[in-house]
């Protein structure tokens, strides 16, 4: 048996090298690459006959699971786009869509301003979707009810020497800290924290790392860190732990299309790595259709007006239809891809909403029954969050807290990601869910400071 490093080709199938005059492809089942800092291959090890054998039985093992699973449902969610006659060309704005696989053309300007023009007697056409004009945030059971609001009277320069005057000697006055930071945005921190370098000459960040500890200095940090680098830090986390697909649901629905894109590049920059593919990889064959969903660069940003809105929705909630009626199960795979992956995030929950009150029946139960039950529930998580995100975000909490040990990380980024948009009304699910407030669940899992901060952004 062999080890140690390669450096040269040993053969002509492995003679493409690259700027280090090493290889760039070998067996993986035979070789293991070594790669630098920039994550170029400088050298290759031959493995062991143990991490041969090893490996031979773990791709025996993914082979026996694929040849049970439905063998086909990602086909479309997971070729490479091709251009041909029968693939018709979806045209986007200004930029090309991403590597999500987009077959079918979406909806135009012109599909939808035909339904939407006016009649020879100069009236609208009667349109079914004018009875369901509630949009998402009013028709949720519990509305959008933050527990963080802007400071009155915001003075970003007092505030900063609040923060400097509690960390000046080392008896730190947490209080203080938490007073400071449970009573503004998120936004208004960022200045606070800019004031706070001018004063201090520090970061803010920095400081908080120095004189405090434990989860309370991880929470600190996470109020006033950059909202980009956050996620990108908790995304490289669900990557390197034990994946969920809903922990990725909860950082990555409603991103729009430009924080995305931040979000990737500072990943790469960050980790020297691609964040979709890391993605891909951490989350297995049957949810990477929902990992290419939640990363599409090509989703549409919803300025539009009511009525475009709506017969949007219309549009896109009847072509799925038409797909299910037809008990076409290829065209819906591709009407799926392109609406869930091209259409903005607040137009979605619409057109769940829609297709659900005309069919009687949700789009998961017919993703299930035509495309098969493994592609179906992976997009669960997706279209709960979608309906009805405050109880998504209670059901993960719950998971946060649950059996042994406290999943200290999943609970900061909820409460801290929330606070601004929904935590009042994901407190109030919670307790219809699980016959307990927040605020108990806090007692009972945290203490001292770290405590009081969550308590404090709970706004109790």
């Amino acid at each position: 048996m062999g080890s140690g490093l390669s450096s040269r080709p040993s053969s002509a199938e492995d003679s493409q090298l690259d700027g280090w005059g090493v290889p760039t492809h070998k067996d993986d089942d035979l070789f293991y690459p070594i790669k630098n800092f920039q994550g170029e291959i400088i050298g290759w090890r031959e493995r062991t006959d143990s991490e041969k054998m090893k490996r031979r039985l773990e791709k025996q093992k993914i082979l026996d699971q694929e040849l049970a699973e439905e063998s086909d449902f990602e086909e479309h969610f997971v070729e490479d786009v091709e251009t041909t006659e029968e693939r018709l060309e979806v045209k986007s704005p200004e930029s090309e869509i991403s590597s999500v696989n987009i077959f079918v053309k979406q909806p135009s300007e012109d599909d939808i301003q035909s339904e939407t023009s006016e009649d020879e007697d100069g009236k609208l056409p009667e349109k079914s979707f004018q009875e369901v004009a509630v949009p998402h945030r009013e028709r949720v059971q519990d509305k959008f009810k933050p527990s963080i609001l802007s400071a009155v009277n915001f003075d970003p320069e007092q505030s900063a020497l609040k923060l400097q005057k509690s960390m000046q000697n080392s008896n730190v006055d947490e209080d203080a800290i938490i007073f400071v930071l449970a009573s503004h945005t998120h936004s208004q921190r960022l200045k606070i924290a800019e004031e706070y370098k001018v004063l201090q000459r520090e970061v803010l960040q920095t400081d908080f790392k120095s004189n405090l500890s434990g989860e309370f200095r991880n929470l600190c940090v996470s109020l006033v860190q950059d909202p980009v680098v956050r996620d990108a830090t908790y995304i490289r986390k669900i990557v390197q732990g034990e994946f969920r697909i809903e922990d990725l649901v909860g950082i990555l629905a409603w991103q729009e299309a430009n924080q995305l894109e931040e979000i990737k590049k500072i990943y790469h920059a960050m980790f020297a790595s691609d964040l979709e593919l890391d993605l891909e990889n951490a989350a297995g064959r049957r949810h990477v259709p929902v990992v290419r969903v939640l990363c599409s660069e090509g989703r549409d940003e919803d300025d539009q007006g009511a009525l475009h809105h709506w017969a949007t929705v219309e549009h896109n909630a009847n072509w799925l239809m038409e797909a299910i009626q037809e008990e076409d199960s290829e065209a819906l795979k591709l009407r799926l891809n392109n609406v869930l992956s091209l259409r903005s995030w607040n137009l979605l929950p619409d057109i769940l909403d829609l297709f659900e009150r005309k069919n009687g029946k949700d789009l998961s139960y017919h993703m299930k029954r035509m495309i098969g039950s493994k592609i179906g529930g992976a997009f669960t998580s997706l279209f709960f969050v979608l309906d009805e995100p405050s109880a998504f975000y209670a059901e993960e909490i719950y998971a946060a807290v649950d059996g042994l040990g406290t999943k200290d990380d999943k609970l900061q980024q909820i409460f801290v990601r929330r606070s601004e948009v929904d935590l009042l009304s994901i407190d109030s699910v919670f307790r219809k869910m699980f016959g307990r407030r927040l605020n108990k669940v806090v007692k009972e899992e945290t203490s001292g400071s770290y405590r009081k901060l969550l308590l404090a952004l709970l706004g109790t």
